[in-house]
């Protein structure tokens, strides 16, 4: 197990955390530590959240109307923060999965790795902001939220306002194996709903990730996905709004892409059965096209109520509406997605 250096820290139990500001305003907050072999001095989270045994993995918690604020120090190669997460569920790196139900509301997040994240949640219901009164704001930090390896848990993650997001993205979410104790993970559920996502001036991040490797070797532990709603707001033209890699059956409905990137919405891997309709692209300068779908995507519908542009690699999905189908001209023309984009965000091994 790494120990990892946390302000709060809870194993199991019933609790509540509300109305109050939290600002980490030491350069380096903590005494130097051990990370994967570097001595390092930032803090790893206000809030840690875990199970408090193997047999027993389960917490209930709210967190509600709580300023985070950490600082830009840029003393670290791992983070330029001196805050890693703001609120961190389980652990990883030999710790216990999390279960139970969590709520995190009307928080406000500043400067810092990640504002939430998601660490080998095990048949957890985790909901961040939710309704519109509920909904947290969070700026100037590398991801808003970041999800890795969670077991038949359920997520909402709906009313939030993102800012100036960078390496990351506004919402990283990824499905993949992990040997952290009993967790198995797989089949979860996802609605990404009605959250403002605006990048910052990083050629790298995607304002929504998803990404289900799981799916490559075992189909039978797809999670679903569901991204309705969502505005997005694109700064530089390499720039995805939404990349999805691997699901099945998944939606991704009435959201509005802004802004100048590179494409709107991108399908990598055996992306197949899901329903891509009336997105708007009105507001948005795409330097590649709208809607890319690469050879391994197939049985994909796709519905425009507005002109979209389009390439299609993939077999036997359906185009429908005011679609541009613009393969020809842009093989003509010589240009080529950057899929080095596609990779996974860098984690410790």
């Amino acid at each position: 197990v790494i120990p990892v250096p946390s302000y709060l820290n809870f194993a199991g139990g019933d609790f509540k955390i509300s109305d109050m500001t939290i600002d980490i305003n030491m350069d380096e907050p903590m005494q130097p530590w051990d990370f994967f072999g570097d001595m390092e001095t930032w803090m790893a989270a206000v809030i840690r959240i875990a199970g408090s045994t193997a047999e027993n993995y389960t917490a209930n918690s709210v967190i509600s109307d709580v300023a985070f604020k950490g600082r830009y120090v840029e003393l670290s190669s791992f983070t330029p923060y001196n805050l890693d997460n703001a609120i961190a569920y389980g652990g990883g790196g030999g710790m216990l999965p999390m279960g139970g139900t969590h709520r995190v509301q009307s928080c406000d997040f500043q400067l810092m790795e990640t504002g939430i994240n998601s660490l080998g949640s095990s048949h957890s219901e985790l909901v961040f902001g939710g309704a519109p009164p509920h909904g947290n704001t969070m700026q100037s930090m590398n991801c808003g939220v970041f999800i890795l390896a969670s077991e038949a848990s359920e997520f909402r993650i709906a009313f939030n306002r993102m800012e100036d997001m960078l390496s990351a993205g506004g919402i990283y979410i990824e499905q993949d194996n992990v040997s952290w104790g009993n967790l198995d993970p797989g089949g979860s559920t996802y609605l990404i709903q009605k959250n403002s996502i605006d990048l910052g001036a990083a050629p790298i991040p995607n304002a929504i990730t998803v990404l289900d490797y799981l799916v490559y070797s075992d189909p039978d532990k797809a999670s679903e996905f569901k991204l309705i709603g969502n505005q997005t707001n694109l700064s530089m033209p390499n720039q995805w709004a939404i990349l999805t890699n691997g699901p099945y059956n998944g939606e991704v409905i009435r959201n509005q892409i802004g802004g100048e990137g590179q494409a709107g919405i991108v399908f990598f891997g055996p992306v197949h059965g899901y329903q891509v309709v009336n997105n708007s692209f009105s507001s948005f300068n795409s330097t590649f096209s709208d809607i890319f779908l690469d050879a391994s995507t197939y049985e994909n519908l796709v519905v425009a109520n507005t002109h979209t542009t389009v390439w299609d690699e993939g077999t036997d999905n359906v185009l429908r509406g005011d679609v541009e189908l613009l393969n020809a001209a842009l093989k003509s023309a010589g240009k080529v997605l950057n899929k080095e984009k596609t990779r996974k965000y860098s984690l410790p091994e």
